[in-house]
């Protein structure tokens, strides 16, 4: 026990020596009375319930980071179309949609052929 106190000791003091030329590195000129505040743990995770938690934390998370990760590539890859061949001028009816009665042409079941692909070349001809 003695032994293994005193092995510790002096590992400490080697690690000491060493990282003595360290000990003032980056260290800010100016001392503030909130130094030594730590920020709460509110602020930096969320609360999390115990029924909120997945039965699969990990499988979750790298679910989710897969999500996120397909979210990101795909805004990169479209990025670049953002504003492409957009109007310039905004009108009132933009987001209104053609009724699909002015796009086709309806077509009832009796006008329908059995063999559509033979009467389109028989009507070709």
């Amino acid at each position: 026990s003695a032994a293994l106190k005193a092995k510790e000791q002096s590992e400490q003091q080697q690690y000491s020596a060493k990282a003595k030329h360290l000990a003032n590195i980056n260290q800010p000129k100016t001392k503030y009375e909130d130094d030594n505040k730590s920020l709460d743990d509110d602020a930096l995770f969320d609360d999390l319930e115990d029924d909120e938690m997945p039965a699969k934390p990990l499988l979750s998370a790298a679910l989710k980071a897969k999500e996120q990760s397909e979210q990101q590539q795909y805004s990169a890859k479209a990025k670049h179309l953002a504003n492409i061949n957009q109007p310039k001028t905004k009108y009132e009816d933009d987001n209104k949609s053609l009724d699909d009665d002015a796009l086709f042409d309806d077509l009832e079941d009796d006008e329908m052929p059995a063999k559509p692909l033979l009467s389109a070349a028989l009507k070709a001809k």
